[in-house]
């Protein structure tokens, strides 16, 4: 359920490189049933809410438990990396 390296919002505006994955993106691209998610990334957010679809309420629990761990992405990052995830699946 990976949709590869997402851009930072910092990365998008400088036109950097996006940085390499996290851990657990990297045991989820290995083993996509892996469960191993680390709130601090982006792309471990994107995923977990992802893992819910098509449940909204699901989704939603999710991304309040998100919400409660410091350095955690923002709500609304979190949405916008699921939304272009969803856009590249077949």
């Amino acid at each position: 359920m990976t949709c590869g390296a997402v851009e930072t919002s910092e990365s998008a505006k400088t036109g950097d490189v996006p940085a390499a994955l996290c851990p657990a993106c990297e045991a989820a691209k290995a083993k996509p049933h892996s469960g191993a998610y680390h709130f601090g990334c982006l792309h471990c957010c994107a995923r977990l809410v992802i893992s819910a679809h098509p449940s909204k309420r699901q989704a939603s629990v999710m991304l309040a438990a998100i919400e409660r761990f410091r350095g955690a992405p923002g709500r609304a990052e979190i949405l916008e990396c699921v939304r272009q995830c969803l856009a590249k699946r077949p």
